[in-house]
């Protein structure tokens, strides 16, 4: 699938993965500002068969900062946003420590993150009313705010010309308390979750 990205000046910055970002401050390593970005939701429609009888979750619109401090090959950044579009109507922070280098003409990236949400994001995601609970089958489950998952990720990219590059994305995240706990994953998935993925980003001017 497609990536689009695009900057102006180093300060404003939009990409699929991490929405629109400005650097309000960026000196000696130091970067922090807003940041607006899109999240899916949940349909009973993405399975039918786990999601039969729960609430769909809307698509969200997040609104909140980000900070950043790179030192070397290191970079430890930290982002807070609040769902404006009622999605799922919570706040969710993101930290990661990320280590990067260069391989010739390959570009790597990789280190270790931590999510987390409050109550009504774990709500919307991993909690099951009564009301869902007779009509699904699963147990009943109220889904507290904290830490959500820790993780680990990965992104290679590797220029192709000049403007044409392939990225490659992997990552592992495990799901803890009340998120791992939640019949949604105890009883029909896995608190172990992975993802992957293949794009080419055009570099237009």
């Amino acid at each position: 699938m497609p990536s689009v990205e695009a900057s102006y000046k180093g300060i404003v910055n939009l990409s699929v993965q991490d929405g629109l970002t400005v650097s309000a401050i960026d000196r000696g390593g130091f970067r922090a500002g807003p940041l607006v970005r899109y999240g899916f939701g949940r349909s009973r429609s993405d399975n039918k068969r786990v999601l039969k009888g729960l609430a769909n979750v809307g698509d969200a619109v997040e609104v909140g900062g980000f900070a950043s401090y790179t030192l070397g090959e290191w970079e430890l950044g930290l982002d807070v946003a609040y769902d404006v579009a009622g999605g799922h109507g919570g706040v969710v922070g993101e930290a990661g420590l990320t280590w990067s280098s260069s391989f010739g003409p390959l570009i790597v990236a990789a280190g270790p993150s931590l999510t987390l949400a409050d109550q009504r994001y774990q709500s919307s995601f991993f909690g099951v009313s009564e009301l869902e609970s007779r009509r699904s089958g699963l147990s009943r489950h109220d889904a507290d705010g904290g830490l959500q998952n820790v993780g680990l990720n990965a992104i290679l990219i590797y220029p192709l010309t000049d403007r044409l590059s392939m990225v490659g994305l992997a990552g592992y995240a495990r799901l803890l308390g009340d998120a791992a706990d939640s019949p949604v994953v105890d009883e029909e998935g896995s608190p172990n979750q992975g993802f992957a993925g293949l794009f080419l980003t055009l570099r237009v001017f």
